[in-house]
């Protein structure tokens, strides 16, 4: 630990550092906002491994600083290292008056066992110091710490079971994601399911994950928890379930899979269409999805770098989720999410560059789909073409408006309603809407590339 200074920083003109050879070994990175040199425990949530805290003292001019650290990684390094831990200690205690040290009784202790070394000096009431250490060595040598997390990382894992669609034996089963409790296909003669049996769950089960993508990372097929787990292959099918396989769900930590077991249930209709393709025919699935097509064409003007669009959330595109509930917020947040992407990616200045280039008088309040619309009118777009790119602009952005987060009452809910009538469902409401703005998004391109 290193004390240190410097009048050019706007903060913390006092700070600390800790010897890379701790940091770095341990995977230690300074965290501002916990101030705290951190890391990612097992479940992948960020642990304080070396925090310091300082106090004034009643008069607020004395301070002491103490740094702390997590005893189990000071270990770890001392065994791995055969390193000692030196803990420096000095008092001293004086009477009023006092002028000078005198002659009085010295003493010195030196006991190897506890580690403990130090000298003290007495003179009665005069006043008395005392200064040593104690070295503290590492409970376990290099080679009994290397056998401590071998023997922790053997420890018999737990499995969950889950409802399970057997279709080697053509039967809905309990069955444990445990490796031994199900067989390949090389497997012959083994009356065991195949790994690749399908379980099925509450679309609810994604909830969980989506509305913290600071910890998980939801893809398409895929589900992460920073450097925790990872869930290779998932998908939804018609009747809304989410579905994988059960070998899947034995890589998953042992409270993961409870949370999973506790939205496990039936088989409401066979797997998707697009995990028949993908996992069992090894083709490319070329079905609709108008959301992923939206998010691609979102990646793409981003990386091209046009001049009429500009993705002020690049990662806000990863977050795009079909809602797979009648949550009224969740459908909210999508709607929300869209509106940020799209109708505030459009360059109002642009096109209103554009518009008044070819002559058009517009009002300086206009927003920027008005000036969209004006300037496709006057580049010579067919009113049907203006109608196809303004129309989903103005909806979705009317949608953001009057379901957003902060929106409630009479109207929302009627709005729903509506929607809901038309559509069946949240998920083929948004699907519906994403497909209309990428038609719009794609007109643009066409017209300004």
């Amino acid at each position: 630990m290193f004390h240190r200074s410097f009048e050019g920083r706007t903060v913390d003109k006092q700070y600390y550092e800790i010897a890379q050879f701790l940091t770095h070994a341990h995977d230690l990175h300074w965290t501002l906002e916990r101030r705290a040199w951190c890391r990612f425990d097992k479940d992948g949530d960020v642990e304080n491994v070396i925090t310091g805290e300082e106090d004034l003292g009643r008069s607020g001019y004395e301070s002491a600083t103490c740094i702390f650290i997590k005893r189990d990684v000071l270990e770890m390094q001392m065994s791995a290292t055969s390193n000692a831990l030196v803990q420096m200690f000095d008092l001293t205690s004086v009477c009023d008056g006092f002028a000078s040290w005198q002659e009085g009784e010295d003493s010195s202790t030196l006991d190897q066992e506890l580690g403990l070394y130090f000298c003290s000096h007495r003179e009665g009431r005069n006043g008395s110091w005392i200064r040593g250490m104690q070295v503290i060595r590492p409970c376990l040598s290099s080679e009994g710490f290397g056998k401590y997390l071998y023997e922790k990382g053997r420890q018999p894992k737990q499995y969950a079971s889950f409802i399970t669609h057997d279709w080697k034996n053509q039967c809905i089963a309990e069955v444990s994601c445990a490796p031994d409790a199900m067989a390949s296909y090389f497997d012959e003669g083994s009356p065991l399911p195949f790994q690749t049996s399908p379980v099925f769950f509450k679309a609810a089960v994604l909830d969980k994950y989506k509305t913290d993508p600071d910890k998980y990372s939801v893809e398409a097929r895929s589900i992460s928890c920073r450097n925790a787990w990872h869930l290779s292959t998932y998908d939804i099918n018609e009747a809304g379930q989410v579905h994988t396989y059960i070998t899947y769900l034995g890589d998953l930590p042992y409270s993961e899979q409870l949370y999973w077991k506790s939205f496990n249930e039936d088989p409401k209709g066979p797997i998707s269409q697009r995990a028949i393709a993908t996992d069992f025919k090894g083709e490319c699935y070329e079905g609709p999805d108008p959301l992923r097509d939206l998010q691609a064409i979102l990646n793409e003007l981003h990386t091209s770098s046009v001049k009429w669009f500009t993705l002020r959330e690049p990662d806000l595109v990863k977050q795009l989720h079909y809602p797979l509930t009648l949550s009224a917020k969740t459908w909210s947040d999508i709607l929300i999410a869209l509106a940020k992407l799209v109708v505030e990616g459009l360059e109002k200045r642009f096109f209103e560059e554009q518009a008044k280039s070819k002559g058009a008088n517009g009002d300086p309040k206009w927003g920027s789909i008005r000036w969209v619309q004006e300037a496709m009118k006057f580049n010579g777009a067919s009113d049907e073409t203006i109608d196809e790119v303004i129309v989903p602009l103005r909806r979705v952005q009317e949608l953001r408006t009057k379901l957003g987060a902060h929106s409630g009452g009479s109207e929302a809910a009627s709005i729903r309603a509506d929607l809901l009538r038309k559509h069946k469902t949240p998920r083929l409401h948004i699907e519906h809407l994403s497909g209309q703005l990428v038609r719009s998004m794609d007109l643009l391109r066409k017209l300004w590339q």
